[in-house]
């Protein structure tokens, strides 16, 4: 059986890389960022090139810091205890790196950009429920329908947009990111709804 190396560990390394996130306090710091180091490397999604990864989790690791000390453009919000890793001005490292698997998923899987906008706020809207069930981070001074405020909805979108244009196209991974998709939606929601039940 021919089984291409980059769609082996996905279930795996997602899995454990999550549960070793969620639990970052007593199994020690680095969990999450070297699971998710390991995880590029193996699949592979490092052929995009250095340039596309560089400038994503470079741009998105400002955007957190900016936002993380002054409320704009996601929120009000701050990190839990939870998140026990090394960070850059309290940003965990990890997060950068979240931010350009996402994005790369997201541009994989869809035809047309504002098809990966839409995806990523669908995600998005679940992540912050996941995020603040698990004690990841949590919002401020924040009323209304959704988790988090409508704003970081929005930076979402744009900053997926942008982030269509810098990564590269490539079909023979288009069944490996719907596989990530899955596997990241089918765990947030069902830790959602073990903590829902307690």
């Amino acid at each position: 059986m021919n089984i291409r190396m980059q769609e082996v560990p996905i279930m795996t390394f997602l899995t454990v890389g999550l549960i070793l996130e969620y639990h970052a306090i007593t199994l020690g710091k680095y969990t999450g960022i070297t699971l998710t180091i390991l995880y590029l490397y193996i699949t592979k999604l490092l052929w995009i090139g250095r340039w596309p990864f560089m400038w994503i989790t470079l741009g998105t690791l400002i955007l957190e810091i900016i936002g993380l000390h002054s409320g704009f453009p996601f929120g009000k919000y701050q990190y839990g205890q939870t998140v026990a890793e090394p960070a850059i001005f309290n940003v965990p490292i990890f997060i950068p790196l979240a931010w350009f698997i996402l994005i790369n998923a997201t541009k994989q899987i869809t035809a047309k950009w504002y098809y990966a906008v839409l995806t990523i706020i669908g995600i998005d809207i679940i992540l912050e429920n996941f995020a603040t069930t698990t004690g990841l981070w949590t919002w401020q001074n924040h009323t209304g329908p959704l988790t988090a405020p409508i704003q970081n909805y929005i930076t979402w979108g744009i900053t997926t947009a942008i982030g269509y244009f810098i990564i590269p196209k490539n079909n023979t991974h288009k069944q490996t990111s719907q596989k990530i998709i899955t596997m990241l939606l089918a765990y947030m929601l069902i830790v959602i709804g073990i903590h829902k039940l307690k």
